[in-house]
């Protein structure tokens, strides 16, 4: 086993799942470099920072995998080949075309969700502006509650 230079890989372990990915685990890597960024993007989706309180859990693992795979013997190495986490490296292309058949509901009904929340923040919201401004000003808190809180609510709930 070739044991990569402490300070690159240092710097490289900086950003979760270069660590990995320098050392040739590309699978693992690829996974918490997935996992990072996509919570990023989920909790700017989302507008829920709080959401970030999960980014250091995925930052210090893959920090500190990368080192656990650094200080591997080569019988460790052998039997801890490059994989994906989150269980998806025992997905073969059969299961997984298997897989995708019978989430196709779930992927559809994600989409319907995300089109009508896309109608939701573009309609719905200038509509209940004006009505809130123009007509109905004591109203103003139900505009706040609608547009802000309940799809706040809703991601909470389906989460």
């Amino acid at each position: 086993m070739n044991r990569k230079q402490g300070l690159l890989l240092f710097i490289s372990s900086c950003i979760p799942g270069c660590g990995q990915m320098y050392q040739g685990y590309m699978k693992r890597g690829v996974s918490l470099l997935t996992a990072c960024f996509g919570l990023i993007a989920v909790a700017i989706f989302l507008e829920a920072g709080t959401l970030l309180a999960l980014l250091p859990i995925i930052w210090l693992y893959a920090f500190f995998d990368s080192y656990n795979l650094r200080n591997q013997t080569e019988e460790q190495a052998a039997a801890n080949p490059d994989a994906f986490l989150f269980g998806l490296s025992d997905v073969d292309s059969e299961k997984m075309a298997a897989l995708c058949r019978k989430r196709h509901s779930v992927l559809g009904w994600g989409l319907i969700l995300l089109g009508v929340y896309l109608f939701f923040d573009t309609v719905v919201e200038r509509l209940l502006s004006t009505l809130t401004n123009y007509f109905f000003p004591q109203l103003e808190w139900l505009y706040w509650t609608v547009v802000y809180d309940a799809p706040k609510l809703l991601a909470t709930v389906l989460i």
